[in-house]
């Protein structure tokens, strides 16, 4: 594309004679002959070099060009004359009113080179001046190198943390002294800013106080060299509120699903902090507001909140050990509860009893399942009244209860969309419940996205009891037409035979996917064979990869022969970054994992619905 370059004729000889000298060459030149005619080509045409004369020789060049400046400033200015103090020139420079000075008269092909370099540096100028007014005053800004070490800091991120600029340069962003993010998300910024991608999601910093806060975070790469990270407040999660606001946010089923998608958001959160209180008190509305308040006494109020009920709390947070909360707030807490809590007059006196709850362990239920729990399981509470409660409750419809407790893993492809679920195992064991499972998720998934999901059955053999009643489901769903993609998973066995026997056994529309895990020896002779067989693809889990890369018995080429057969390949159990980049690198097209997304019910599939 052509510079675009404009002359502004002071009427004399030497000017003139650039201008017609350009004409032929590879630029597109625009001629003006005052500042109001230059005024209306700024307007129309992006002017990357202006050049310009000084009239007479006379200092009024120095209004123009500030003139230039204030109706262009990411243009280029280029002062062409013969008889200039050359103080007056270079004070100008030091002003940034003038960027080249160039003695007339002057050949055209230098001429061409400086317009030439000019323009490349202002199209680095525009770039500047961009970024600049895209950043606010009011938003909290860092900028720092490749190894995330802050070389600036703007005067909002400075007053939010409590700091002055000259404290938190040359601080490392994963310190503990600026924020409680674990080294897994560092990694996992680095390599996506390094694929030039931009991140976005929760940020934990630490102001002077020692106080955390909640922020969202938007970071993306500037330069080769540098990363602007942009902090926001995360104020849907704050707590703060006035009573108006805290009876409109406190229905239960609202804050389980807004504490579900903040999770879900929010990867280096590592522990729930369970509080919860005696039930009985705390009944009355103005009580569980005057505990709510309580409780923000104790938190701070940069530190989210969800109330699941007026007696049980939720702090989610980041810790070394993610099997132990830290005990920072446990001792506030602790210590502000001591004292009776007033509220409107009564003195009411609570004990309150914590537990944290990991979020990344193996094979664990979900967290949001035994919150579930304990708000059915309250401190004291007489059997009498639990029964009394119980009897006047109308009955939930088995149906009802499928929707609303049944859960799934959700399953994605290599893209990031959601691909389909995974069935888990106690609601195998009974076809009714399996039927109402699959009638509640599908429905769901309709209504949100077109896609066909994959469903994903594990069982340990396909003469299980279960399968044949399993069967039958599958059969009345293929005659409705709208049947979801059925996954069969089975364990890997020695006999091929046999596993060609069993592959002939599946009706048609069924996928059959080999669950690969301790492997007998070298894993490349199993895997070439399983790559003749006639299955759909492997399941592996993403450790086990790792372990074979370890033990040096494997690397990612041993999934070829499959690749080339044309199989697809699985990879479940992610539960870190370094466990996704794994599954990526075995080029697996389903991933699965708490990386990635802990359970969903049927009414968080909406999350993941591309618009």
């Amino acid at each position: 594309m052509a510079q675009q370059v404009l002359f502004i004729n002071d009427g004399t000889a030497s000017l003139h004679t650039a201008y017609q000298a350009l004409i032929s060459r590879d630029v597109d030149v625009h001629l003006a002959h005052n500042l109001k005619e230059a005024e209306s080509i700024f307007s129309t045409y992006k002017i990357q070099v202006v050049v310009f004369g000084a009239i007479n020789g006379k200092a009024n060049w120095r209004q123009i060009a500030s003139h230039l400046r204030d109706i262009s400033p990411s243009s280029y200015r280029m002062l062409m004359a013969n008889d200039l103090d050359y103080q007056h020139v270079h004070a100008a420079r030091q002003e940034g009113l003038l960027h080249k000075f160039v003695v007339s008269p002057v050949l055209p092909n230098s001429l061409l080179r400086d317009i030439q370099e000019g323009a490349r540096q202002a199209s680095l100028l525009h770039k500047l001046i961009r970024l600049k007014t895209s950043i606010k005053p009011d938003m909290c800004t860092l900028l720092t190198d490749r190894n995330w070490v802050i070389r600036l800091a703007n005067d909002s991120i400075c007053e939010l943390l409590g700091e002055t600029e000259s404290n938190l340069v040359g601080r490392n962003l994963f310190s503990n002294q600026i924020s409680q993010m674990p080294v897994a998300l560092e990694t996992e910024l680095t390599r996506q800013v390094e694929a030039g991608h931009s991140w976005l999601g929760y940020f934990s910093l630490h102001a002077h106080n020692g106080q955390p806060c909640a922020m969202w975070a938007a970071i993306s790469s500037v330069s080769r060299d540098y990363c602007i990270c942009v902090f926001e407040a995360a104020t849907d999660h704050h707590p703060g509120r006035d009573y108006s606001d805290w009876l409109a946010m406190k229905d239960q089923h609202q804050q389980f699903e807004q504490l579900d998608s903040f999770l879900a958001s929010s990867a280096g959160m590592s522990c729930l902090q369970v509080v919860r209180f005696d039930e009985q008190p705390l009944q009355k509305d103005d009580n569980g507001f005057a505990c709510y308040k309580a409780m923000v006494e104790c938190i701070g109020n940069r530190q989210p909140l969800f109330q699941l009920a007026n007696h049980l709390f939720v702090l989610p947070l980041m810790a070394t050990d993610h099997r132990q909360c830290p005990d920072d707030h446990k001792r506030s807490i602790k210590q502000r509860f001591q004292s009776p809590l007033i509220s409107a007059g009564d003195a009411i006196t609570l004990t309150p009893e914590m537990r944290c709850l990991p979020l990344h362990e193996e094979h664990q239920r979900d967290p949001l399942d035994t919150l579930r729990e304990m708000l059915d399981s309250p401190i004291s509470r007489s059997r009498a009244l639990v029964a009394q409660e119980t009897s006047e409750q109308p009955a939930v419809t088995s149906s009802q209860q499928a929707f609303n407790d049944y859960r799934a893993r959700p399953v994605f492809n290599k893209l990031g969309g959601l691909s389909g679920l995974e069935l888990l195992p106690e609601y195998i064991q009974d076809p009714e419940v399996c039927h109402l499972w699959l009638e509640n998720m599908q429905h769901t998934w309709q209504q949100h996205i077109q896609e066909l999901p994959n469903i994903f059955v594990r069982l340990d053999s396909i003469n299980n009891p279960v399968w044949m009643a399993m069967r039958q489901c599958i059969s009345q769903w293929q005659q409705t037409g709208q049947s979801p993609l059925w996954q069969l998973i089975l364990p890997w066995q020695a006999d091929m035979a046999q596993l060609e026997r069993t592959s002939l056994m599946l009706p048609e529309g069924i996928g059959l996917i080999i669950e690969v895990a301790g492997l007998p020896g070298a894993p490349l002779p199993v895997l070439r064979q399983l790559a003749r067989c006639d299955i759909d693809g492997i399941s592996i889990a993403a450790n086990e990869i790792n372990r074979w890369r370890a033990s040096g018995d494997a690397d990612y080429s041993i999934f070829q022969p499959l690749l080339e057969q044309g199989k697809r390949i699985y990879c479940h159990g992610i539960e870190s970054t370094e466990a996704l980049a794994t599954a990526h690198q075995s080029s697996s097209i389903w991933l699965e994992g708490n990386a990635l997304s802990r359970p969903i019910g049927a009414q968080q599939i909406h999350w993941f619905a591309s618009h």
